[in-house]
């Protein structure tokens, strides 16, 4: 909605794009930065991503001049989703070897 009420439809592919590819791009990197920092600092580093993508969204009135905003909005989301999706999978498997070693 804050694309296409305020922007036009028409960009929405293009913003989603940017969600996309700032994504893999982070996917890409996170592996190596788990290994220098911890998962932990890096979860951590997700989660203040997403609060701030939040805060600014909550802030934030949305206006066909701002175009820069939604692509960085996109891609700050994009790189904490893809954070939570390959650290949250990584963590259930972690959980489930130690589970089945208890068994």
């Amino acid at each position: 909605a804050y694309i296409a009420c305020s922007w036009g439809v028409h960009h929405v592919g293009f913003v989603t794009v940017c969600f996309g590819v700032c994504g893999a791009m982070m996917s890409l990197m996170v592996g190596p930065l788990v290994k220098c920092t911890s998962q932990m600092a890096v979860l951590f580093l997700a989660a203040l991503a997403n609060l701030g993508i939040c805060i600014v969204l909550f802030l934030w009135e949305p206006s066909p001049e701002s175009k820069t905003m939604y692509f960085v909005i996109a891609g700050v989301w994009g790189m904490g989703d893809a954070i939570w999706w390959s650290q949250v999978t990584g963590i259930y498997n972690h959980i489930s070897s130690i589970i089945t070693i208890c068994i």
